[in-house]
C-alpha cells in the first residue's frame, strides 16, 4: 500500500489490534457525510469539533470505504475507541483540514450554527 496523501485527505491509522486502515476525506466522503445526517458539511465539521460520537462514527465511516467497502458503520464506531496513538476525532479533523482547508475552520466557531431562520410567508 502507498503512503497516504494528505493534501488529498488520506489519513493512515492502526487499531490497537494491529490493523491498519486508510481513511479518504474526499468530495465523495463529505457527500456521504451530508447524507448521513442531512447536514451540510461545515455544520457536520463543528459537531465533530465538539466531540459529538456519531458524527466521529459517521465521518470515518464515510472516509473508510473508499478503501475498506466491506466495513459497516457497527465495526466502525467499535473501533472508534481503539484507534493507536490518535484520538478518532483529532484523525478525522486532520483528514477534513487536509482536504478541504476551509472546512475545518468550522471548529473554531466554538458552537453549533441554529437552523435557518423559516422563509417568509409568500402569502403576504
Amino acid at each position: 500500500m502507498t503512503a497516504p496523501n494528505p493534501v488529498k485527505g488520506e489519513v493512515r491509522f492502526e487499531t490497537e489490534d494491529g490493523r491498519s486502515f486508510v481513511a479518504v476525506f474526499d468530495i465523495d466522503a463529505l457527500c456521504a457525510m451530508e447524507d448521513l445526517r442531512d447536514r451540510p458539511a461545515p455544520e457536520f465539521v463543528t459537531y465533530v469539533a465538539r466531540g459529538r460520537v456519531g458524527y466521529i462514527v459517521d465521518a470515518l465511516w464515510a472516509a473508510l470505504r473508499r478503501h475498506h467497502p466491506k466495513l459497516t458503520r457497527p465495526e466502525v464506531a467499535g473501533m472508534v475507541l481503539n484507534i493507536r496513538g490518535k484520538k478518532a476525532m483529532d484523525l478525522v479533523l486532520e483528514g477534513l483540514k487536509a482536504a478541504f482547508p476551509a472546512a475545518g475552520d468550522s471548529e473554531s466557531q466554538g458552537e453549533a450554527p441554529a437552523d435557518p431562520p423559516l422563509a417568509p410567508d409568500a402569502g403576504g
